[in-house]
């Protein structure tokens, strides 16, 4: 309501258009047409991806290997 009565422009929330610009998308009052609600898509590598993750995996192996073999040295 404040970004209403202030006419104040908050980014990917509101902002306040001229005429012109309403005239120019033909009157449509969509308001996708004059904000970007939504964050920019990045490219996602799935093999860098996975790899990364079975790496992590393996990493993690690797350190549960070694608590159950302290585990076993103090006899818990």
């Amino acid at each position: 309501l404040t970004a209403y009565r202030k006419r104040k422009d908050i980014l990917k929330y509101c902002r306040a258009v001229s005429f012109e610009e309403i005239k120019a998308n033909n009157y449509n009052l969509n308001i996708s047409r004059y904000l970007i609600s939504a964050e920019e898509k990045s490219d996602i590598n799935l093999n860098t991806s996975k790899r990364e993750i079975d790496n992590l995996e393996t990493e993690r192996e690797k350190l549960r290997n070694s608590i159950n073999n302290i585990f076993k040295e103090i006899k818990i």
